[in-house]
């Protein structure tokens, strides 16, 4: 785990309220296991979680993870 509540984030972002984390991803090579991983990570979690790859190919490249359930808005 990269960041919880921690590191610098858009204003509105869900990390400053504990509901998203960010997973490190860069060093797992093959972009065939990420999808997997994501894949596995959604349906272990269900759609009350937005789950994305982010900064791809980038140092920062993550897996982020927010609790976002459907029909609350954001911030």
């Amino acid at each position: 785990m990269t960041s919880c509540k921690d590191g610098k984030h858009s204003k509105t972002s869900l990390h400053y309220v504990g509901d998203a984390i960010d997973l490190r991803s860069k060093h797992i090579p093959a972009m065939s296991t990420k999808r997997l991983i994501i894949k596995e990570l959604i349906e272990a979690l269900g759609d009350e979680f937005d789950i994305m790859l982010e900064d791809i190919g980038e140092p920062r490249e993550h897996i982020h993870i927010e609790f976002q359930p459907k029909g609350v808005p954001n911030g």
